[in-house]
């Protein structure tokens, strides 16, 4: 809540341009705190079809299917096949865990100014 103990600061012309702003970037199209809500758990939903993905392979890929006439071979393969991919594999979990975080970051924000809007409201209808 500002403080209106500052004589310099024309307060009513503060909370007008602030207002008049915040309806600007709503006009423009920015999303609500529901669909911003929506999106986040579809991001989510992605994230964790990634991590699905990102697991070594319990079988060989079918393009290489004609080693798995060798026997002990394509076990062998699909060994060497995984171990050839840790460091990508390792890499996407990173960038997975990154994004999560960055998710997060962006739910409590969206939160808080959901807070916020709501804490403004409730003081304009008390000094209403």
């Amino acid at each position: 809540m500002i403080r209106r103990n500052n004589p310099f600061i024309d307060f009513d012309q503060l909370e007008g341009s602030i207002r008049t702003h915040a309806e600007q970037l709503r006009v423009q199209g920015y999303a609500s705190p529901d669909e911003v809500l929506a999106q986040y758990r579809a991001a989510e939903a992605y994230l964790d079809r990634a991590e699905e993905l990102n697991q070594p392979r319990s079988r060989i890929p079918r393009r290489f299917a004609p080693l798995l006439r060798f026997g002990s071979m394509g076990q062998l393969f699909l060994k060497a096949y995984n171990l050839a991919l840790l460091p990508t594999r390792r890499s996407n979990a990173l960038q997975i865990e990154a994004l999560r975080e960055l998710l997060g970051a962006g739910l409590t924000l969206t939160k808080r100014i959901e807070d916020l809007e709501r804490e403004i409201e409730r003081l304009r209808n008390k000094g209403e």
